[in-house]
């Protein structure tokens, strides 16, 4: 018996794991990263119970949380297996924060993505349907329409349909209709050719079902500017950035695909991320 979140998990595993060894061939496990796990409920007045063949440990005593908990998503482009340290010790990538999660937590080991690019990836993980089946096998390129339709059942909207307030701050990659801002016969490829100042319709607010989005659409394909739910936000694009300037822009380590469009003035490739990171923690701290 104890109190503390991480000993509750700890001695789960220890005890499940003791268990498994002796008797695997009596029950049925979960083979996790840090243990076995078998058939835990939880009991609102009694805490967490560890149950084995009718015999139960009472891990805590601690009244739960019955409330709605917070959901929160990382998803990631390009993260390989082994760039996490606790798969993968000799990760040259510190990632001290996810490993925490992972030895707090559950972790799966026999998890796949529907796709591994871009924008099917997303569309099956918001739909829960094969990106295929939709008829998305690549990723959209500049100025994509929309995917999902407003029909679709996402996950943000089934999360609002009991009560949550949804957000997704980072890359959307699921197409707009950029046609709605397009000035009549125009091309898509100078900042004069879009109206900034209008709605952008069919976005992560119309199609995903999110109450709130602020992001930079995709990183490496223009428009290059904020958006905030169904609008620019901040500067309007007014440069164009083509090769002549990406031959310009200095590139830290790596090789980089741009492709040319509308840009706001003075913007940072590099900015990027710590700008979501900031924007995110702030939003969930209000």
């Amino acid at each position: 018996e104890t109190t503390k979140p991480g000993d509750i998990w700890s001695s789960f595993a220890r005890y499940a794991d003791q268990k498994a060894k002796s008797q695997s061939e009596d029950c049925t496990y979960l083979n996790s990263h840090y243990g076995y796990w078998h058939k835990a409920r939880c009991s609102s007045t009694r805490g967490y119970v560890c149950k084995h063949n009718g015999n139960e440990l009472l891990l805590s005593k601690r009244k739960l949380d019955t409330s709605k908990p917070n959901i929160l998503v990382f998803l990631a482009d390009d993260l390989g297996y082994g760039d996490l340290r606790s798969f993968d010790a000799s990760s040259k990538i510190p990632t001290p924060n996810l490993d925490y999660l992972a030895s707090d937590g559950t972790v799966f080991l026999d998890a796949h993505s529907s796709s591994g690019i871009c924008s099917p990836s997303r569309h099956a993980f918001l739909t829960g349907r094969y990106h295929w089946r939709s008829k998305i096998f690549d990723h959209l390129g500049s100025y994509g329409q929309p995917t999902i339709g407003t029909s679709r059942l996402t996950i943000p909207k089934m999360l609002k349909e009991v009560g949550y307030h949804t957000a997704l701050i980072g890359k959307w990659h699921l197409g707009w209709d950029w046609n709605a801002i397009k000035k009549k016969g125009r091309k898509s490829k100078y900042p004069n050719d879009f109206n900034w100042n209008q709605k952008i319709p069919g976005g992560p607010i119309e199609q995903g079902g999110y109450d709130y989005y602020f992001g930079e659409d995709v990183i490496n394909f223009p428009p290059y500017c904020w958006f905030e739910n169904e609008h620019v936000y901040g500067k309007e694009p007014t440069k164009y950035f083509g090769k002549e300037e990406f031959d310009k822009f200095k590139q830290k380590e790596g090789t980089m695909h741009h492709s040319p469009g509308p840009m706001v003035d003075g913007w940072d490739f590099y900015d990027i991320m710590p700008t979501l990171v900031d924007k995110a923690v702030k939003y969930i701290q209000d």
